[in-house]
């Protein structure tokens, strides 16, 4: 005896066939783009890549990918081609995020804006494109932050998510500043490293002190965007600030050394003091901040704080 048995699809399932099978005949013939992201010569590691189409007026990411170490990357992508009798209506381009992303975890680190994008002249087939020379003062920013970033995870033993985004919208001829996780450049500034590992600490600082409403509250009790050099006389509270990312950039180890604790480079030197005295590692430096969050604001709330935690001095 045979059992015939009646299979139903839901009505969602049958709507969404057609536009799946739709879907598919849209996909024409895969692409593959190589290449190797330089800045002003130097290889670009492991910044994300992307291709988009551009539909119309509507840009259409088709594929994700990273360059290496070296900067070199592949990536592959099947583009839509139900416009392809109409090419000038869509365009294929090889968008730079420079944005950097642990591969530990998949998380992003940082990334700066602007990104980069060049429009490319084929949609299918295999390409090496050789070097792609992406603007100046972006890339180095990115590549001096990741040098900076790199630093600090040796130093410290741990991956620091800190840096929200570093963007060049200053006027011409300021100076770098950092508002809680943003960094803000000049214009057609290239950051070098030792400035990359000072705007990094005061972020990661400013992180590990509490929200950006406490950042908000720093800033209009003590300030945070003057000008300011290792000798510069002001309050303790952001001279601890100044002198904490000095130190940490091993910055105003020259200058003149008169232990004033409301002198930036002053107190740098008291905290390479205070941690060669108490043999503290780089990472439990940080532990301090991280313990008391809101509560650390000059030099001797800082050794108060690092002598309870780890019994010195």
């Amino acid at each position: 005896m045979r059992t015939e048995t009646n299979f139903i699809l839901p009505l969602s399932a049958l709507l969404l066939l057609p536009a799946l099978a739709f879907s598919q005949c849209l996909r024409g013939s895969s692409v593959t783009v190589s290449g190797v992201l330089t800045c002003s010569g130097k290889p670009i590691p492991f910044s994300e890549i992307r291709l988009v189409q551009d539909i119309g007026i509507i840009p259409n990411s088709i594929a994700i990918g990273e360059a290496d170490e070296n900067g070199r990357f592949s990536i592959t992508a099947k583009p839509f081609s139900f416009v392809r009798r109409k090419r000038p209506l869509w365009e294929l381009s090889l968008y730079v995020g420079l944005k950097y992303t642990y591969k530990s975890n998949s998380r992003r680190a940082f990334a700066v804006n602007p990104r980069f994008a060049q429009v490319l002249d084929f949609h299918e087939g295999v390409h090496d494109i050789g070097e792609v020379a992406v603007h100046e003062y972006p890339c180095n920013t990115y590549i001096r932050l990741y040098n900076a970033l790199k630093d600090f995870n040796t130093r410290t033993g741990r991956e620091l998510r800190a840096i929200r985004v570093a963007v060049h919208n200053l006027p011409k001829g300021s100076v770098p500043f950092s508002e809680y996780r943003r960094i803000r450049l000049p214009i057609k500034y290239l950051l070098t490293d030792h400035i990359a590992r000072h705007e990094l600490a005061h972020v990661a600082r400013n992180v590990f002190d509490g929200d950006s409403a406490h950042f908000e509250q720093d800033v209009e009790a003590y300030g945070g965007t003057e000008t300011h050099n290792c000798q510069t006389k002001s309050s303790t509270e952001f001279a601890f600030n100044e002198g904490w990312a000095f130190y940490w950039a091993r910055e105003c180890q020259g200058s003149t050394f008169n232990r004033q604790k409301d002198v930036g480079g002053d107190v740098a030197k008291l905290l390479r003091e205070l941690q060669e005295q108490c043999n503290t590692s780089d990472n439990d430096m940080w532990v301090v901040l991280e313990k008391n969050p809101g509560k650390i604001h000059t030099y001797d709330e800082y050794e108060n704080a690092h002598k309870s935690l780890h019994s010195c001095p």
